[in-house]
């Protein structure tokens, strides 16, 4: 199936027809909320931020959702919910544990096995240094890579809930200059940002981040010096990088902006791209 979040609810495509899941009040079991922000899927459920709300699971097998509940910071001993209804990332590990990464809260981690919470705060996890969270993937090697906007990258390995510490090269990491928005890996394991002040690639030799595209570059394609907010590594290697003025594709050393017709004619540069998405035929939405 094909899942496609909106601010209009959840929808399910099948190759034939969609079917549409929103907001009942009259039913407890129904999507909670309909502004969906993102959505990770493990083998048997989907998880789903939504906006000023919380978290949500949908359950395929009963086909049925509901709201993850909130708790105090203070109560981080709770093994029954999260802590922020802010969520930017939320990633899988491979033993289908989920992993919710909470702006300015924490990490709480739900055991698939056991159906309880257990959570990280700065408090209790000494590596946890920046808790201002974007976004989060799960490496091919298990690895989950998590974001702030502090310029802090996270390699956490789910097990023994230790991780590794990266730093961008800038002085102020409370400064702007310091955001990371995305990160996505290639299909052979190179690890990829994007950040206010380009794009980013981790060197496993020298165990950094070094910038493989800066703003200016942008200057030069789209006319002014634009910030990547998200980005994808397709199974070909290429970089697709998107803008609030279009979307940008980086292969083999040159960059190119793509640009959208409609009925022959270029449509206008304020084309705000949020995501882009390879499914397993390796098309391109």
């Amino acid at each position: 199936y094909l899942w496609i979040a909106t601010h209009q609810g959840l929808n399910r495509f099948d190759s034939q027809k969609f079917i549409h899941f929103s907001q009942d009040s009259l039913d407890a079991n129904s999507l909670p909320s309909n502004e969906i922000s993102l959505f990770v899927q493990t083998t048997q459920d989907i998880w789903i931020s939504l906006n000023n709300v919380g978290l949500a699971l949908y359950e395929k097998a009963s086909n049925q959702f509901k709201l993850i509940p909130q708790i105090e910071i203070a109560d981080a001993d709770s093994d029954q919910g999260i802590f922020k209804s802010m969520v930017f990332a939320l990633a899988a590990d491979h033993a289908d544990n989920m992993w919710v990464f909470q702006f300015d809260g924490g990490i709480s981690v739900y055991n698939r096995q056991n159906q309880k919470f257990s959570h990280l705060t700065p408090e209790n996890t000494p590596w946890l240094q920046s808790v201002r969270f974007f976004d989060a993937k799960t490496a091919a090697n298990g690895h989950i890579w998590a974001v702030t906007l502090e310029g802090l990258v996270y390699d956490i390995d789910p097990k023994p809930h230790q991780a590794a510490i990266h730093r961008l090269d800038i002085t102020d990491l409370s400064a702007k200059e310091a955001r990371i928005y995305g990160i996505s890996q290639s299909s052979d394991g190179e690890i990829y940002l994007a950040a206010y002040r380009g794009v980013y690639r981790f060197d496993a030799q020298q165990n950094k981040f070094n910038r493989v595209i800066r703003r200016e570059h942008f200057s030069l394609l789209m006319g002014e010096p634009l910030t990547v907010r998200n980005i994808t590594v397709d199974s070909a290697g290429r970089l697709w990088l998107s803008t609030v003025k279009g979307l940008a594709l980086f292969n083999n050393g040159l960059l190119s902006r793509i640009q959208f017709i409609s009925q022959g004619e270029v449509l206008g540069d304020d084309i705000n791209i949020r995501s882009v998405y390879e499914d397993k035929e390796h098309n391109i939405w």
